[in-house]
């Protein structure tokens, strides 16, 4: 198990004999700033503040019973919320702002993924990648109608693919 700063957690470990396990998480925040100081300055839906998290899990299946025959499950939650931007108006020192909004950006986003993998002991590997994603992202804007999307979006992909090693002693 590791902690690290800015709420950084990394634990792993086997799970069985067969089955190793790690989970990850590393998680960040800040508030902005600056100062808004515009007296028809609309927060609404926004979020000026800055945050920043991300879990991932994974699973390694290697069996003792055909070891030619590994998996990993793979988890991926991610998730980000950004200001368009952070910028101070004269004097730049005050750290202030005369604008009358400050749209912003929420993504999350969900990824599984399943590898797989068949060694033949011939020098011969197929490899196999499911893929699937999961993602939100909101724009939120004040007034409302000047930009706020919403795009929900699911991905999923399929690789696979053969991999020859040669053999030692092999003729090239």
């Amino acid at each position: 198990m590791e902690y690290g700063s800015h709420s950084r957690l990394m634990a792993s470990g086997s799970l069985s004999e067969d089955l190793a396990g790690r989970i990850a998480v590393d998680d960040w925040a800040r508030d902005n700033c600056i100062d808004y100081t515009n007296p028809a300055f609309t927060v609404g839906s926004t979020d000026r503040d800055h945050e920043s998290r991300t879990i991932r899990a994974k699973l390694l299946w290697q069996p003792q019973e055909i070891p030619e025959f590994p998996g990993k499950l793979t988890f991926l939650h991610g998730m980000t919320n950004r200001p368009d931007w952070e910028a101070a108006t004269e004097p730049y020192e005050d750290l202030e702002s005369a604008t009358a909004s400050n749209p912003s950006w929420r993504l999350r986003t969900n990824t599984t993924i399943l590898d797989l993998s068949h060694d033949f002991g011939n020098g011969w590997t197929l490899f196999n990648q499911l893929q699937y994603s999961d993602i939100r992202i909101k724009r939120s804007t004040e007034p409302v109608n000047s930009g706020t999307v919403v795009l929900d979006q699911d991905v999923t992909s399929n690789e696979t693919r053969p991999s020859a090693r040669p053999r030692i002693g092999s003729a090239a």
